[in-house]
């Protein structure tokens, strides 16, 4: 079944979409981030021939996706060198040539899945050299988090992720082979269909990547670990492997986004479960059935109006997201309910326990049948007062 890859998300707003393809990044060449970026257009292009879609609205006035959609949100690219250094198997085998270099790219998708109109964030790494390419899927990591903090005894500070980089932020990942055991293969289907993921090859490939990142949210530092995945769970790595940590040179970064131009918009993007990045300005459809409104938004709750008359609706999904799009709150509701209280959960981002007064949040709403399935979505951004 041919799957969708879109680059551009349809816009009436022809800056919006101009935009998307001229947030380039960092002084290691113009050039050749827009060739990149160009290149990803191009090949989006060429496989399906196509660069917009909507979805389908039906006569009852609701949303209906019949193919999954991946969207390209970003790239983060460096370089790496094996030579003299212990590393699986496979590396030599599979990526790196006689000279020991390695090209990683990190890649952020969203991919819409059809039927549940569900969006989910999908991060590849593809990792190149004189002998071939590996591509991977991560399992784990992204964002950008505080890193715990130790004094010259080692005793702990201040608490955070955990983190090998002396900076005060950390992003890290976790990247497999699209392993059939555990379901990941079927999870990641589409993307080895369109030949942007390798398939289970036996080898046990895994990867670990780490970013020290400064409180301006600068990369400064970048950590790759090429290490194998356990004999038996292809989810977890092999203990005491003893293979060696490969300290990447930070002037090779490379970053190219099409929502933002800084190394927080690449890290924190995709998150947002019935939105992708392209539909932060989403018009919502009028539907007689459905009525949504905010009551109130202030520091210690935000409160949320709901009328909804759809035959199948069982639930009410509500994310909010932050100025910086870090999701702050995700908070399920059954839809039978006319007004839902909704409190700030998650402090790790900025340590508050409420919402911030008078900044701008994003509230994202999903109405759901029984099996999940959205049945109608909806948005709106309320500054807290």
């Amino acid at each position: 079944m041919l799957e969708n890859l879109y680059t551009t998300k349809m816009s009436a707003n022809k800056k919006t979409l101009q935009n998307r393809f001229t947030k380039i990044r960092r002084k290691s060449g113009r050039i050749s981030k827009i060739m990149a970026l160009v290149m990803s257009c191009a090949v989006a292009v060429t496989m399906l021939g196509a660069t917009i879609v909507m979805a389908a609205v039906g006569s009852d006035g609701l949303e209906y996706w019949n193919k999954n959609e991946i969207y390209f949100l970003g790239s983060v690219s460096f370089t790496a060198n094996t030579s003299g250094k212990n590393v699986p198997y496979w590396v030599n085998e599979d990526v790196a040539g006689d000279d020991g270099n390695v090209s990683v790219t990190i890649r952020n998708y969203q991919m819409r899945r059809k039927t549940s109109g569900y969006v989910s964030l999908c991060t590849i790494a593809e990792l190149s050299g004189g002998n071939g390419t590996t591509r991977l899927y991560s399992i784990s990591g992204g964002g950008i988090n505080r890193a715990a903090s130790f004094d010259s005894n080692r005793n702990l500070i201040s608490g955070g992720a955990t983190s090998s980089l002396n900076y005060p932020y950390s992003s890290s990942y976790r990247f497999i082979e699209a392993a059939e055991n555990g379901g990941l293969l079927e999870y990641a289907k589409p993307f080895v269909e369109n030949g942007m993921l390798d398939s289970e090859s036996g080898k046990r490939k895994c990867v670990r990547v780490e970013f020290g990142i400064d409180e301006q949210k600068n990369i400064c530092a970048i950590r790759l670990n090429l290490c194998l995945t356990d004999e038996i769970n292809p989810y977890d790595i092999q203990r005491n492997d003893n293979f060696d940590a490969i300290d990447a040179s930070a002037d090779s970064l490379n970053i190219i986004g099409t929502i933002g131009d800084k190394a927080e918009d690449f890290f924190n993007c995709g998150w947002c479960m019935y939105f992708t990045d392209f539909e932060r300005d989403y018009r919502n459809i009028e539907n007689s059935d459905v009525k949504i409104s905010v009551e109130k938004a202030v520091p210690e709750e935000i409160i949320i109006n709901t009328d909804i008359n759809l035959e199948n609706a069982e639930y009410v999904n509500v994310t909010i997201l932050d100025n910086k799009n870090n999701t702050v709150t995700i908070q399920g509701e059954p839809a039978s309910l006319n007004r839902h209280t909704i409190i700030k959960q998650y402090k790790m981002f900025d340590g508050n326990t409420a919402f911030n007064s008078n900044e701008k949040y994003r509230i994202c709403i999903g109405v759901l049948d029984k099996n999940n399935n959205l049945l109608c979505r909806w948005q709106e951004y309320v500054t807290i007062q």
